[in-house]
């Protein structure tokens, strides 16, 4: 909210807004003014920045269903990236490209865009739940079938783990 609030941005006024505006700045604005700032161009792994999120997106949906709100092993979080990826209702991707465009993300998510962030050695997790609600609520309103969506609002309506997503879907 503070970067939002420092780049002139006026604060949305619903929460769903701001948890989209927070997410937008991490992922879009923050690495764009920072590479500006260095003079280099955004390493994005090779995938436009709005495959980027739809990617992550896809990560953070996979974490939810599983409830995995802790940090996770990198293997676990390249596995879900090689997924993510090859998923063939959007970059469909072979399986030797997307292992190879996963670990570049995963080191993108941690180092540039700061979204997924390193606890101990080996596990990661997103830097905070609202990252993880914001683009799992994303994933659930823009890539699943109506038809498996209204099956997530059955199964997760009474899951208060779910909430942020059922009320964010269901706004898009």
């Amino acid at each position: 909210l503070v970067g939002l609030r420092l780049s002139g941005v006026p604060l949305p006024e619903r929460r769903f807004e701001v948890y989209e505006a927070v997410v937008t700045q991490l992922l879009e604005d923050h690495p764009a003014a920072r590479a500006a700032a260095a003079r280099v161009a955004v390493e994005d792994g090779g995938l436009p920045a709005d495959d980027v999120r739809m990617v992550l997106a896809h990560l953070a949906f996979r974490w939810q269903e599983r409830s995995e709100f802790t940090p996770v092993p990198d293997s676990t979080v390249r596995a879900d990236l090689v997924a993510a990826l090859k998923d063939p209702g959007h970059l469909a991707m072979d399986a030797q490209s997307a292992a190879r465009i996963a670990r570049t993300l995963t080191e993108v998510a941690e180092g540039q865009l700061g979204v997924l962030v390193r606890y101990g050695h080996q596990d990661l997790g997103f830097l905070h739940r609202v990252f993880l609600e914001e683009l799992a609520a994303e994933h659930a309103a823009d890539r699943l079938p109506s038809d498996d969506r209204r099956d997530l609002f059955a199964r997760r309506a009474c899951d208060p783990r779910w909430s942020q997503e059922i009320g964010r879907a269901s706004c898009r």
